[in-house]
């Protein structure tokens, strides 16, 4: 039986669910249709108390999510139990609702800082494209064996299409792509990218292996920043990382001197191919 505990802070309504998330919940979750119909806006779903969801639960989630679309509402969750968090990131439930660690980081999606909040800077987001994902799983292990994990927020999806989605909904400050993925989905996801005004600063670095180079090396010429060899190694991930959210930030602080950088074949948003400068 999943119960529902409602608080208020600022304008942010917060529904600390405990129980279990399966068919008994029915479907919506406590709670949530009485909010949305008094006309709440922004919600956090805070699931710590969670223990256990089934794929009907996932069903009851997702008409909730609904709900809260035709009521023009955003929704963001955190404190996930590992168990539940799995189930989640199998949906692909990131992909179009954030999900945080903590409450305070939850709040500062909403741009509201909760008091006495010790979570410290918000995190870098990446988004790793790949299609066995995989890597995702390997940088967020080397990331944790340097202490730098809880200086970003990593998530990973299977295409160019759902990373093309994902772009249009959460904020990105680097964007690590598979170069197993066919070249023309590369591309494709290169000029989205490069030809979207407020994207085209995102640092791209292509994942490759030593026999893909050649290939890592054609979408560096058509739009991408940097490589990424695997077998991946700790300190390369976070000193690439680190040199590509340094630019990305320059680029967006001055678009006087250091926009220059980027002067591009670029007419009226047609993409114009491989003479575009990157980070290098």
């Amino acid at each position: 039986m999943l119960r529902a505990n409602l608080q208020h802070e600022a304008h942010i309504t917060i529904l600390q669910y405990t129980g279990d998330l399966t068919e008994e919940t029915g479907h919506m979750l406590p709670g949530l249709q009485a909010q949305l119909d008094a006309g709440a806006k922004e919600l956090i779903l805070d699931l710590a108390d969670v223990k256990y969801v089934n794929s009907a639960g996932l069903s009851t989630f997702v008409d909730s999510y609904k709900a809260a679309l035709r009521h023009d509402a955003k929704i963001a969750l955190c404190q996930l139990q590992p168990q539940v968090l799995k189930v989640f990131k199998l949906a692909r439930v990131e992909i179009f609702i954030p999900i945080y660690e903590t409450l305070g980081l939850a709040f500062k999606h909403f741009g509201v800082m909760k008091a006495a909040s010790t979570d410290g800077p918000p995190r870098e987001q990446i988004l790793v494209i790949e299609p066995a994902l995989t890597i995702g799983d390997e940088i967020q292990r080397l990331l944790v064996a340097q202490k730098e994990q809880l200086n970003y927020r990593l998530s990973r999806v299977p295409s160019t299409v759902e990373a093309i989605r994902f772009l249009e909904l959460r904020p990105t400050d680097v964007i690590l792509l598979d170069v197993e993925l066919p070249r023309p989905d590369c591309e494709k996801l290169l000029i989205y990218v490069r030809t979207h005004p407020e994207l085209k600063n995102i640092p791209i670095l292509i994942v490759s292996k030593d026999a893909q180079l050649a290939e890592a090396d054609y979408l560096i010429c058509n739009g991408a920043d940097d490589i990424l060899r695997l077998p991946l190694v700790a300190y390369e991930v976070s000193a690439r990382l680190r040199v590509a959210l340094a630019l990305h930030y320059a680029l967006n602080k001055d678009h006087g001197n250091v926009e220059r950088l980027f002067e591009t074949k670029l007419n009226a948003g047609h993409y114009e191919g491989p003479k575009y400068p990157t980070l290098r």
